[in-house]
């Protein structure tokens, strides 16, 4: 969990984080960057994860994050910018400066940067010079907004009617690496209650593995070993008394031993039919030099007989 706009006296912060976070949960903040008084506060579960703050400033919290159950290990930035363009400058250095200390591993930013990306983003009072700004940062970072649900604008004036201001102020921000790590990552941007900014959560979801139906190919029955591994998969015993089911155990049984005999005889495909296309031409090279070579002969009829067959079996498995 990150808060920002704490503004927590380090003497506070202690009662504070009992109050505000749930119990036995471990905190941090950024009270030592901020003369004393804390703009930023992260809190976590030391149950289901390892935390380690890494860097600390003004306007950002960065810590390194290892979940205890699968050991998955990531990167996330707690940000909170400040409002004039002068002063958020350095957040820019600071960013720069925690990207060394990420590398290349997964990072997200749960942020409100206090600055918009372009116009549409806000509804009055755009500064183009801080957006430029902004977007360079992004730009260096390779920095992209993760996929979002919820509230456009995270921030309003909360001064309703027509009068009401609204800003995408608040962002979550990741490298390509975490949509490569945690593909199933969203941000959703929540209703904000009495606040003038929304909450957000990341949802991170386990890749599904969605179990591919089984498909029969016809070139199989073509093989060499097709007819054995049928028979001995087939005859072998199934202690059942029912023939409907008897019928189901052995297709069941079956399955596997054809995957078996695809996976070691058919994998990388067109890999195969390149190369036996490539060796099929070498040959017919050097027997229209030699045609009278029954060696040569012999080969190319059996480089022939394969390329057929391995160019069936990807026809097969493209269909």
């Amino acid at each position: 969990m990150g808060v920002v706009e704490t503004n927590v006296r380090r003497d506070c912060l202690a009662a504070t984080a009992v109050r505000s976070f749930p119990s036995q949960w471990s905190f941090s903040s950024n009270v030592d960057s901020c003369g004393g008084l804390a703009r930023i506060m992260v809190a976590w579960n030391p149950l289901v994860l390892q935390v380690s703050v890494v860097y600390a400033s003004p306007q950002l919290v960065l810590a390194q994050v290892e979940s205890l159950e699968d050991h998955r290990v990531f990167c996330i930035s707690v940000i909170y910018g400040f409002n004039n363009i002068s002063a958020r400058r350095g957040l820019w250095i600071d960013l720069r400066s925690a990207s060394l200390l990420v590398g290349t591993g997964a990072w997200l930013q749960l942020s409100d940067y206090n600055v918009v990306r372009k116009m549409a983003e806000r509804m009055e009072g755009f500064h183009n010079d801080a957006a430029v700004e902004f977007n360079d940062c992004l730009h260096d970072l390779e920095l992209e907004d993760m996929p979002a649900k919820g509230f456009w604008y995270p921030w309003t004036s909360k001064r309703g009617g027509l009068g009401d201001n609204k800003s995408k102020l608040d962002r979550a921000m990741v490298h390509a690496k975490w949509l490569t790590d945690l593909p199933g990552s969203e941000a959703w941007f929540l209703h904000p209650g009495v606040s003038d900014q929304c909450k957000i959560l990341i949802t991170v979801l386990p890749a599904v593995s969605v179990r591919r139906p089984f498909k029969f190919f016809s070139f199989w029955m073509s093989h060499g070993m097709f007819k054995e591994l049928l028979v001995t998969s087939w005859t072998a015993h199934v202690h059942c008394h029912s023939h409907l089911l008897k019928l189901s155990l052995k297709l069941k049984r079956l399955k596997p031993v054809l995957r078996q005999l695809n996976k070691a005889h058919y994998s990388n495909i067109s890999l195969q039919v390149e190369e036996a296309r490539s060796k099929l031409h070498q040959i017919h090279e050097d027997y229209f030099s030699h045609p009278h070579d029954p060696i040569l002969c012999e080969a190319e009829k059996m480089a022939l007989s394969q390329f057929m067959v391995l160019s069936l079996a990807e026809e097969g498995f493209k269909k």
